[in-house]
């Protein structure tokens, strides 16, 4: 088991992951990049997205609880939210592969 693994996507995004080996990150960012690919939304989009969650609960949203209303009142793409869930559904699937659990993540490069 590696620590301090670092796997750069050439779709501009990073995985980062302790505790998890080199193979299991790799294959969490050749899913990741299938899944970005199959759903026409960038490394960048899911940052955006990422940072407009975060200025919105600073704000005293509840973004656990956005509807599709929601979505389109604070001008967040569905697609976009529908593939951030999928990112993290490959990252917690990695992480539990992992002997120890590990520790992984996603970042826009």
């Amino acid at each position: 088991m590696e620590m301090g693994v670092k796997v750069e996507s050439p779709r501009g995004f990073v995985v980062v992951a302790e505790g998890v080996s080199e193979a299991l990150a790799r294959e969490a960012s050749a899913e990741i990049e299938t899944v970005l690919e199959q759903s026409g939304v960038t490394a960048g989009d899911i940052e955006n997205l990422r940072r407009r969650y975060q200025e919105l609960g600073e704000g005293g949203v509840d973004i656990q609880r956005l509807g599709a209303e929601d979505l389109k009142r604070y001008s967040i793409d569905p697609g976009h939210v529908k593939a951030n869930k999928a990112i993290f559904a490959v990252l917690s699937a990695t992480r539990k592969k992992a002997p120890s659990g590990g520790i992984i993540g996603f970042r826009g490069a």
